[in-house]
């Protein structure tokens, strides 16, 4: 079925500027069979992951390593080059190959995440919010002179070197304001269409408004985490929908100009809960294999008295902080630095941890095991 989601409109200057249409877009939308299934397993797979996600050592740490990787996942879709341990290793101060301004990028994302979970536990999604998240996502990298946090006052495009080769040429600077409060007023009133498929119908609007000279990609990614938490939805954001979109990159752009050009809306709402679907569940096996990984190296420790009495404390702290220092291990086990320093070295020694610094003092050591479970992925 053909849904009207715009309409296009040539202006003075020569080119055809795309206007979508206002939010609900017309007719209501039709749900068939496959639909209403992959709806219902979407729905499933994500109150599980929930479920699941509370069973592991450390909830919360997974949360934000899960989020770390939506962050990198997000930011390479648009090009972004940057490894899961080079975002580790800036964050802990400690040297890596990655280009710094890459990494700031991820890191950027991830303050906006935070900064939006916070914000909607207590207020509404407004384009006042998101503007703030826009201004903290291009603080200091490139795009900074993108006028971060403002609504953009001239026409852009996206692909092409001109207006007139470009692929799709987003509504002109005048209509975006009038748009952008019609997406702000169906996100706080829409409470009869599903909230997946609302967080689809966003995303989907936002990317063809496109309101910002840079960042809309990014933005309008977070925006489906940031409306399913208000939503209440998700607990937390662990919705790693940027893992499906980037492995399914060409399909995805093919998705959002179908919804543009040929009013394809059924095509975007599906394509897009099957995204739903498969990262929900990989990241249920996710979950399993840390598990499996704790339980393991719990029987290792105690089979090999890796540390003593003290191996189980230093076990509950991998699992909660990835990267850890002999501080760390004094403090959460209850001992002296010197047999922190001894503890870390026979976890050292038993490959379980590795030394990532190279410095003499104020060492830092990686739970490697669990880093390469969540990084799957995150390769170029």
């Amino acid at each position: 079925m053909h849904y009207n989601t715009g309409r296009y409109e040539e202006q003075i200057e020569g080119y055809t500027a795309f206007i979508p249409a206002c939010l609900p877009y017309s007719p209501d939308i039709q749900y068939d069979d496959s639909m209403h299934l992959m709806l219902s397993e979407a729905d499933r797979a994500l109150s599980g992951l929930d479920v699941m996600v509370d069973m592991l050592p450390n909830p919360d740490h997974f949360i934000w390593m899960l989020a770390r990787k939506e962050a990198l996942q997000s930011a390479q879709i648009e090009g972004t080059v940057a490894t899961f341990y080079g975002i580790l290793a800036y964050e802990a101060d400690v040297s890596f190959d990655d280009d710094p301004n890459q990494i700031r990028e991820v890191t950027n994302y991830m303050k906006a995440l935070q900064t939006g979970f916070e914000r909607v536990k207590n207020e509404p999604i407004t384009l006042s919010l998101l503007c703030d998240l826009h201004r903290i996502l291009l603080t200091k990298v490139r795009g900074s002179k993108a006028l971060p946090g403002m609504i953009r006052p001239i026409q852009n495009q996206i692909g092409g070197d001109s207006l007139y080769k470009a692929r799709y040429i987003p509504p002109p600077q005048e209509n975006v304001r009038f748009l952008l409060n019609n997406l702000e007023n169906f996100i706080a009133e829409e409470k009869t269409i599903p909230p997946l498929i609302v967080s689809a119908l966003i995303h989907g609007q936002f990317k063809m408004i496109h309101p910002f000279l840079d960042g809309n990609g990014r933005i309008g990614r977070l925006l489906i985490s940031l409306y399913l938490c208000w939503r209440q939805v998700l607990a937390k954001p662990t919705l790693n929908l940027s893992y499906y979109l980037k492995r399914n990159r060409s399909e995805y752009y093919d998705r959002l100009f179908s919804l543009e050009k040929n009013g394809d809306l059924e095509g975007w709402v599906k394509f897009f809960l099957q995204g739903v679907i498969e990262v929900s569940t990989d990241s249920h096996h996710l979950v399993k294999k840390i598990i499996t990984l704790e339980r393991e190296l719990v029987k290792r420790v105690i089979y090999e008295n890796i540390g003593g009495i003290h191996g189980a404390r230093m076990i509950e702290l991998l699992f909660m902080k990835t990267m850890v220092t002999s501080t760390d291990i004094s403090t959460h086990c209850g001992v002296s630095i010197q047999t922190a320093n001894n503890l870390v070295r026979k976890f050292e020694e038993a490959g379980i941890v590795k030394e990532v610094t190279g410095w003499k003092r104020n060492r830092k050591y990686l739970y490697r095991d669990y880093v390469k479970l969540i990084a799957e992925g995150t390769g170029p």
